[in-house]
């Protein structure tokens, strides 16, 4: 089993950077610069993606794109020129067209969505301009219909709207409520086909907010503090606190992928018979693991969000590990824009002993 030994000296270690693109791959990654355009590379050229774009006097959010669990199709979140109010776009990688998402007339603030398991639906909130009226909701493909399986009393507001995971255990519901009043935070664990709900109510605010496998348990992840990570059990709804450390990987590799973990605030890869520190420090969305789990994507900042370079590492064979610079996302220097996050593919999160 891994354990947290890696050395901080080892983790500060800086990248190695060849003058060489990274190599070809059939799944394109994805740039987002700084300006807020969407950039594809497909191993050997970097284009401005100009297919699934949103509909006239609408534009991407800027917000994480969320892929399906097969990697064919991802969602994302677009303005839609008034305010906050937004609307969710899904799209058809093999066709570069978009799928229709119905159920979306009316003018709402909507959440990141998320995919369910089997990727066939997708689950977002929303609520009025207000703030009020919180409301979950679950899009069927096949049906092309949406159903409201959550909603929140009239009178409450959120703080923002309130993010949504989907897990084998349901829709988690993550609620900060204004005015705070005595339980602030809370956890409802929503179940998509019958709408039962159950509220949970927290103690401090979660950090995490994701679902997370352990062999055979799944929790809803809270906060993390070294190697202690605080979970939110949804059968029995209790809080509890397990050892060892967040590992992202490839959802379409899983018993194969790669693995990537923030410590301490650096980035570390680790591999079956390797590990080892990136020598980065990471934003949320700055690295992500190919579809095929084998190689992994970054951005690295002057000084963030500027000077934002993107690089493709695909060889472990010895350390420190070197990565290939992508051509156009390779030049911006400090106080430049420059790339700002790289997506490539479905990402679960496991916790690892």
């Amino acid at each position: 089993m891994w354990r947290f030994w890696i050395p901080a000296a080892l983790l500060m270690t800086a990248l190695v950077v060849p003058a060489v693109c990274a190599q070809e791959t059939s799944a394109p990654l994805i740039i987002r610069a700084y300006e807020g355009a969407l950039l594809v590379y497909d191993g050997t050229s970097l284009e401005r993606m100009d297919f699934c774009v949103p509909d006239e006097g609408e534009t991407y959010s800027g917000f994480p794109l969320m892929f399906a669990p097969d990697a064919t199709r991802f969602a994302y979140l677009a303005l839609t020129g008034s305010g906050n109010l937004s609307r969710i776009y899904v799209c058809d990688l093999s066709e570069r067209a978009l799928v229709p998402v119905e159920g979306q007339d009316d003018a709402r603030i909507r959440s990141i969505p998320a995919w369910s398991p089997d990727g066939t639906r997708i689950a977002w909130n929303q609520v009025e301009e207000s703030g009020a009226n919180l409301q979950t909701v679950v899009y069927d493909f096949a049906s092309g219909s949406s159903q409201v399986v959550y909603d929140r009393a009239e009178g409450s507001r959120a703080f923002v709207v309130p993010s949504v995971e989907w897990g084998q255990s349901g829709l988690a519901v993550y609620d900060e409520l204004i005015p705070a009043g005595d339980a602030p935070y809370s956890v409802t664990i929503v179940n998509p086909d019958s709408a039962e709900a159950r509220t949970i109510t927290l103690d401090a605010n979660a950090q995490e907010r994701r679902w997370a496998t352990q062999g055979d348990m799944e929790y809803f992840v809270l906060n993390t503090e070294g190697s202690q990570i605080t979970v939110l059990d949804p059968i029995t709804g209790s809080v509890e606190t397990v050892a060892g450390r967040l590992e992202q990987y490839s959802l379409t590799a899983a018993d194969t992928s790669l693995g990537l973990s923030s410590i301490d605030g650096e980035w570390a890869v680790f591999g079956p018979d390797f590990n080892g520190g990136l020598g980065i420090g990471g934003h949320e969305y700055g690295a992500t693991i190919a579809p095929d789990g084998q190689r992994i994507a970054f951005v690295t900042f002057e000084d963030f969000p500027f000077g934002g370079k993107a690089y493709v590492m695909d060889s472990f064979d010895s350390y420190p590990y070197t990565a290939a610079a992508i051509p156009g996302m390779d030049s911006a220097r400090y106080g430049e824009p420059g790339a700002i996050y790289v997506f490539w593919g479905p990402v679960g999160t496991r916790i690892v002993e």
